[in-house]
């Protein structure tokens, strides 16, 4: 790997977590930070997510990634940039409708040469493509990335004028000092809980389940719901019915296998459906496909759901 797993026992800046928020942030610290700033990244997990998680990049994200300085390219690459044989897919805006009657209304976002933005949508792509440019770009800038590296103890020598007061503990048992730790793993942050720092607010119990599906025609074929293969513009619809509300994301234009292009489905109900989808099965998704959207009643597909592409079904308080 040209980015080293050896984790080095003095650095500058300790970034904790790997994710999208932790990525960005090294690079934009070795971007805008004094000359031989010495950054490393830890994260308890053991290498690179290949999950999809948060899908949409927003317009405003899009500028801020192009903000990581001139030899940079990741903005670029976020748009233009195949992972594994697959650039997601420009939001063109939603189109809303029913059960009953089929789509009665969309939303779409201004031409490109009246748009106050140069990306004037948002980008569909799955979080593990957008974690791997930034790795990429981190790669190039040679920051470190010590995977299989949680934190599980700080300290910081508040009383001396040492240059590096903050000690980390990692849970290989390595310790690592640090002029600044930053945290960037999350809403169940490990750091924010070892310093005791409140994290103010409520818990909403809203209720919803996602998966990522594959949908075939009944007869076989492949189809994109809610997308022109040719342009990657997707319209994708939202749906309501007497069993909730439901929104299909086409995360690809075209399949980058032999298999159907990658949708993610969510939907959003009761208590009484919740309670249905809590056991995470395939099962429960297809039931929730067949019931509740106007897909076959409007293109013959179904969507064919198996647990291999199943990527959460869960209820979420």
């Amino acid at each position: 790997m040209s980015i080293s797993d050896k984790i080095p026992d003095v650095a500058d800046i300790v970034v904790v977590g790997a994710g999208p928020v932790g990525l960005y942030l090294a690079a934009q610290l070795h971007e805008y930070s004094p000359k031989g700033t010495s950054i490393v990244i830890v994260d308890r997990s053991t290498g690179p997510s290949t999950l999809s998680k948060a899908i949409a990049v927003h317009a405003r994200s899009l500028e801020t990634l192009a903000f990581l300085g001139p030899q940079s390219t990741v903005a670029r690459d976020m748009v233009m940039t195949p992972v594994n044989g697959d650039k997601g897919v420009i939001f063109g805006g939603p189109m809303l409708g029913d059960a009953a009657s089929g789509p009665i209304a969309s939303i779409a976002f201004p031409p490109a040469d009246t748009a106050q933005s140069p990306y004037p949508f948002a980008l569909v792509r799955v979080q593990s493509h957008t974690e791997r440019i930034l790795i990429a770009d981190l790669e190039r800038r040679g920051v470190r990335i010590a995977w299989d590296s949680g934190v599980t103890g700080l300290h910081v020598d508040e009383g001396s004028d040492a240059t590096h007061p903050v000690t980390a503990t990692l849970n290989n048992q390595h310790g690592i000092k640090c002029r600044y730790l930053v945290a960037c793993d999350g809403g169940k942050s490990t750091v924010r809980s070892l310093l005791n720092i409140p994290f103010p607010g409520h818990t909403r119990s809203d209720m919803f389940w996602m998966a990522d599906v594959r949908i075939r025609t009944r007869d076989g074929r492949t189809t994109t719901w809610g997308a022109d293969p040719t342009s990657r513009v997707a319209r994708p619809p939202t749906m309501s019915s007497s069993h909730g509300v439901i929104l299909v994301f086409p995360l690809q234009t075209t399949a980058t296998t032999n298999d159907a292009p990658l949708h993610r489905i969510v939907a959003l109900g009761g208590d009484e459906q919740a309670a249905q989808w809590r056991d995470g099965t395939s099962g429960a998704v297809q039931d929730r496909v067949d019931k509740d959207t106007y897909i076959d009643k409007h293109t013959g597909a179904a969507a064919g759901v198996a647990p291999p592409t199943l990527a959460a079904s869960s209820a979420v308080q």
